[in-house]
């Protein structure tokens, strides 16, 4: 999440130097860099596309999904789980959702699907629940399995409970589905039931007709925010006493 604000804070910033140009488009620059032979310009276009939410641009990212280098893919990932608009983000969560199987087939782009799950994850739209949570079996590679599931859990639906449930219910209690299910179902609900399968069950029959995905939601993101704070207080406090030690040795 930080690499996404990152990211767009510097396509915003690029966006204030050269939208002062007289006919300078935000969308049309984006478009043309994405569509550029140059991998390096294309890796410009992913960033600038970070802030610019017109459909042709996110048209252009989805596109670019399947760049022949691994590094433009990886940033169109984070530009398009930037989009805003209700359309935009649907196309988004389908065209990368599309692209989880091809990747969870070889070893070597387990990184790249690991910061496509992390796109989805952000993105947060429902369209993207079924290609997340499609064929995760008990032989496939767990560490992807559980972002997977952890991105599912992060789309403020009811529908999310439903199926993390299911997945609940299809792990037994010695096997990794068991724990990782559990901790997606903590994380949608921002719970801590206990009782295994019996006690969520239980639960979400007595809290269904209550429960409210948008709330769970703000306290997962008041959780990351407070998480970000605190890192960024050790980091801060960390470099001073760089300086200090620096200082002292002079």
């Amino acid at each position: 999440m930080r690499t996404l604000f990152s990211l767009a804070f510097v396509a915003f910033l690029t966006s204030i130097v050269f939208g002062e140009e007289e006919g300078f488009s935000p969308r049309d620059s984006a478009v043309q860099k994405l569509a550029s032979k140059e991998v390096n310009i294309r890796l410009e276009g992913a960033r600038e596309a970070a802030t610019v939410q017109e459909k042709e641009v996110t048209a252009a990212l989805i596109k670019a999904l399947t760049d022949k280098h691994q590094a433009v893919r990886e940033l169109v990932a984070e530009s398009l789980a930037l989009r805003t608009g209700k359309t935009d983000r649907k196309k988004a969560a389908i065209a990368m959702g599309k692209r989880i199987p091809a990747l969870t087939k070889k070893k070597e782009s387990k990184p790249e699907c690991l910061k496509l799950v992390e796109a989805m994850h952000d993105l947060a739209d429902p369209a993207g629940l079924k290609p997340l949570l499609a064929n995760i079996k008990t032989t496939s590679d767990q560490e992807i399995s559980e972002a997977r599931l952890q991105a599912a859990a992060n789309i403020p639906s009811k529908k999310v409970i439903d199926e993390l449930l299911k997945f609940l219910k299809a792990g037994k209690r010695a096997n990794w589905r068991h724990g990782a299910s559990q901790r997606a179902l903590r994380y949608a609900t921002q719970e801590n039931v206990k009782g295994g399968v019996d006690g969520w069950l239980a639960w979400w029959r007595e809290n269904e007709k209550t429960f409210n995905p948008i709330v769970a939601a703000d306290k997962r993101l008041a959780k990351a925010n407070d998480r970000k704070e605190k890192q960024a207080r050790k980091d801060k406090n960390r470099e001073r006493r760089k300086r200090k030690k620096k200082d002292d040795t002079k």
